[in-house]
């Protein structure tokens, strides 16, 4: 009796299964991708509903990248503030 009251109250079980990429809570399992939350492990190639690119951008192995390198600020125009952008970095280091 003790036992079927419990099972009766217990809250739902929550787990989260990376190989299947769902969320499953009480028996009912729902996909991440495309949840409009970005889950971990989520990027713009395993889920791009979640995480879009931005424009002028297409996701490479998991990065978006311009479709521009030469636009240095992402503006979508060559000109010369990317010049500019460019020469203020010119001799820095990289991380």
């Amino acid at each position: 009796m003790v036992s079927s009251i419990l099972a009766r109250t217990a809250l739902p079980v929550r787990r989260t299964s990376r190989a299947r990429r769902q969320e499953c809570v009480g028996g009912v399992c729902q996909p991440l991708c495309g949840n409009g939350v970005v889950d971990p492990g989520e990027d713009c190639s395993t889920c791009p509903a979640d995480v879009p690119c931005p424009p002028a951008t297409t996701c490479a192995a998991g990065v978006c990248e311009a479709d521009c390198p030469e636009d240095v600020n992402g503006d979508g125009s060559i000109n010369v503030l990317d010049l500019i952008d460019l020469l203020l970095l010119f001799g820095t280091t990289c991380p």
